[in-house]
């Protein structure tokens, strides 16, 4: 026998109790009884009868239920049981919550969704658009049944330029799960594939338990390229679908989702056809009108045409300068008339021509036009018109320069 602390013993029943394969995975069905949220942590019992066991789901749990406990309700709730320390009390720390009389197998399915979706598997921020086109398409599903053949059909319908590269599966039964996985795995190994097809033809809900797995939940996620799922019919609706990058109806409307179809295609080329001739007629009349101004401006500044016009300019500037240059010298000759004929008019030359006489001191040249200047005795030279000649003062007569007249 051993002794055991309360701590010790609180350590030990809980190692006990998260090593019990019931204890820390379990579902527990019961009715309702004072449920209560604080700080938005929801406590309530599970009441059987005369048996009552407390829960407890945090607030990140109850954010994710569709159910939320209320008094009275018929629940079944899955969690694991755990010893409080501080109360001395065991409870059932509770994950999900759902309404009595579903079966354990939904139970667990609804279990792994919320899992799941916690996890952001199925959040809408994480799917991938289809690429326009593919020259590759991936499919894993059955090579026996119809579904293969009804893609083909399909395909080559709508869209004959596309290569199909079938990963054969299981798509039921046991190991059908790991199958899937293994086939996803050999398409993003071979790498050419562009986008990925998971179908499967109608069936009951066991049937397509497959697809409800996380095994293949897990592998459409980490799928290196956008998956497509055509599983069942159109109500059927798996967690493969909801971590699909796109859900479709069916098979086929799998197939036309991922393909083009050649008359839309022979449409569109017919439109581009039509606008590239019309963009062309347009540059090109553009290109024209261009080209025509450019020959119109290279006439104007063509060299010869400058040349020709310089030749003319100069001309009409020598012819220009020429007339300045005659009314110049015709100006200056009748300048230099004037001025020829004033000097004529001032020149003593002149004057002495009239009968005039210039007479000047003979020793020493100097002008003289005073009587006084004149002694008697003095040797005078007089100038006239045509020469001079010697002369002496021999006698002074004073008096006004006009008393000759």
């Amino acid at each position: 026998m051993q002794e055991l602390s309360v701590g010790e013993f609180a350590k030990y029943l809980n190692q006990v109790l998260a090593s019990d394969l019931i204890l820390s995975d379990v579902w527990v069905t019961g009715e309702v009884s004072g449920a209560r949220n604080v700080r938005g942590n929801m406590y309530f019992d599970l009441i059987d009868g005369d048996v009552k066991l407390p829960c407890s789901l945090f607030k990140t749990a109850l954010m994710r239920q569709r159910v939320t406990p209320e008094d009275g309700q018929k629940v079944s709730v899955h969690g694991y049981v755990d010893y409080y320390a501080p109360f001395g009390k065991l409870s059932l720390k509770v994950d999900v919550v759902q309404r009595q009389g579903i079966g354990l197998v939904s139970l667990e399915l609804e279990r792994l969704r919320m899992r799941l979706e916690a996890e952001g598997l199925f959040s809408d921020a994480r799917k991938r658009p289809l690429p326009r086109g593919p020259k590759f398409i991936g499919i894993i599903t059955s090579e026996q049944g119809a579904v293969l053949h009804d893609v083909r059909t399909v395909l080559e319908r709508r869209y004959p330029m596309t290569e199909l590269l079938l990963a054969p599966t299981r798509v039921q039964g046991e190991g059908a799960p790991e199958s899937i996985r293994d086939a996803f795995d050999l398409l993003a190994a071979d790498g050419r594939a562009e986008v990925i097809i998971l179908a499967r033809g109608g069936g009951s809900k066991e049937d397509l338990s497959a697809f409800d797995t996380e095994i293949v939940a897990r592998a459409i996620y980490a799928s290196p390229v956008p998956v497509v799922t055509g599983v069942g019919h159109e109500t059927d609706t798996t967690i493969a679908d909801m971590v699909a990058d796109v859900r479709a109806a069916t098979p086929s409307v799998a197939a036309e989702l991922v393909s083009l179809d050649r008359d839309d295609i022979l449409r569109d080329v017919a439109r581009s056809r039509t606008l590239i001739e019309a963009m062309m007629a347009s540059t090109l009349a553009a290109s024209g009108d261009r080209l025509a101004a450019l020959s119109e401006a290279l006439v104007t500044f063509s060299p010869s045409e400058h040349i020709e016009w310089s030749r003319s300019n100069l001309d009409a500037q020598r012819q220009a300068l020429s007339g300045i240059v005659t009314m110049l010298l015709n100006r200056r000759r009748g300048t230099v008339s004037q001025a020829t004929s004033l000097l004529d008019a001032l020149s003593p030359l002149d004057v002495l021509a009239r009968g005039y006489a210039v007479i000047a001191d003979a020793a020493s040249g100097r002008t003289l036009s005073s009587v006084s200047d004149m002694v008697p005795g003095a040797d005078v030279r007089i100038t006239v018109a045509d020469g001079s000649a010697a002369a002496t003062i021999h006698q002074q007569t004073p008096g006004s320069p006009r008393g000759g007249r």
